[in-house]
């Protein structure tokens, strides 16, 4: 067995004229000091970041005890990005799921509840927002993924039911959550997706039951939100697609008609910095509707449906799972790869929910055009703490 000594070369041992020295040159001084150190002695910096690269998400939050520069590492993007490009990265799945209560006459409290997908673990829980300790999250908040962060976007207050502004991002390498800016308008029920650095939000409606044709993005390394130009609709409870790096605002409920979807979508192209409409696109009917491997995908009753582009058309690909095993209803719908995962009520009992992946099929071409063939479905790790009612989902790399 090789055991590598962990720590920074350079000067670790500062003595106590170090520790108190706090003018401007001695900090700059410090900073250079910290910059020149290795990762771990006597090793080049490219295999040290192997190593460290290799080390199991839940073990980051202990690096930031060694040294100043692995507590730089874990509390920037960089560790993230370096795994990200050597591979090492672990996918985590996100719903936002009542936890179980022993007094079924209380609200119930919402947390996230936490999977590591393609391997053999069990669900747990993240820790508590801590403004929101005893209540939970914000209900019909919405999650999106940056850069190896889960970011929880708005929703109502837990106690109050006011519509939030409010914007939390949890750290999967220090384990812990930090207040990030506001949105600048209150919004629920709206559309939220991460594209490249950013997350978009649009429409919904704000604190006074106003619809909103409104969007912005909020910007991870800034932690600063931008305005961006209004949807030619307004869209209260649309859904969120993101496809060749565009935003997708899809149906909702337009102003002063709240009896039925609108069937159109709007894409934000974020190098033209505007919206352009497709229309009739969501034309079978009030769905679950998600993206993945730059395809639309929707549930609508116990049918999962694929969207065919080149003719504005949508395309039974598969059933939902069925029988007590199954699923009666999809609620939520998130992807990552070629992959969906699906969370929904059980048939037996409408309070319980269960989640399966679902591996999409690769499509094949004949002679009589391209046939679709039914992907494989896949139910994940059953606990019984973690079959509440889920409202979002998200996966986040990590």
């Amino acid at each position: 067995m090789v055991v590598i000594e962990a720590g920074c070369t350079g000067d670790h041992k500062e003595d106590e004229e170090d520790r108190t020295v706090v003018s401007t040159s001695a900090s700059r001084n410090r900073r250079r000091r910290v910059e020149n150190w290795t990762y771990i002695p006597r090793l080049p910096d490219d295999i040290a970041m192997e190593v460290l690269c290799r080390l199991p998400p839940r073990s980051h939050a202990l690096l930031q005890g060694v040294c100043r520069k692995w507590k730089d590492v874990v509390n920037s993007t960089l560790l993230y990005e370096q795994r990200k490009e050597r591979g090492t990265t672990v996918h985590f799945l996100c719903l936002l799921q009542a936890a179980s209560q022993v007094d079924l006459k209380q609200h119930p409290v919402y947390n996230v509840s936490l999977l590591q997908l393609g391997q053999r673990s069990d669900w747990e829980r993240l820790p508590p927002i801590p403004e929101y300790r005893d209540l939970g999250l914000p209900l019909f908040c919405k999650f999106a993924a940056v850069k190896g962060r889960l970011v929880v976007v708005g929703g109502w207050n837990p106690a109050t039911w006011e519509t939030l502004r409010s914007v939390c991002v949890f750290n999967f390498s220090t384990w812990t959550w930090r207040r990030a800016s506001d949105m600048l308008s209150t919004r629920s029920f709206f559309a939220c997706a991460s594209v490249d650095d950013f997350v978009f939000v649009a429409g919904g409606h704000d604190n006074t039951k106003r619809v909103l044709p409104s969007a912005e993005r909020y910007n991870i390394q800034s932690d600063s939100w931008e305005v961006l130009p209004r949807m030619h609709e307004y869209r209260d409870e649309c859904m969120e697609a993101v496809m060749g790096g565009k935003f997708y605002a899809i149906s909702g409920y337009p102003r002063l008609m709240h009896c039925q979807h609108v069937t159109s979508a709007e894409v934000y192209d974020p190098l033209k910095r505007s919206w352009s409409r497709i229309e009739n696109l969501l034309n079978v009917g009030p769905c679950v509707v998600v993206s993945a491997a730059e395809r639309l995908y929707a549930v609508r009753d116990q049918e999962l449906l694929s969207y065919r582009s080149n003719d504005n058309t949508w395309r039974l690909l598969d059933k939902l799972p069925e029988g007590d095993e199954g699923i009666s209803a999809a609620l939520c719908m998130t992807s990552f790869g070629s992959s969906l995962v699906l969370t929904g009520a059980t048939h037996d009992d409408e309070e319980k929910c269960k989640t399966f992946l679902y591996r999409l099929p690769i499509e094949t071409v004949s002679k009589g055009g391209s046939v679709c063939n039914k992907g494989i479905w896949e139910a994940l790790t059953v606990n019984a703490r973690f079959l509440g009612i889920t409202q979002a989902s998200c996966v986040v790399e990590v």
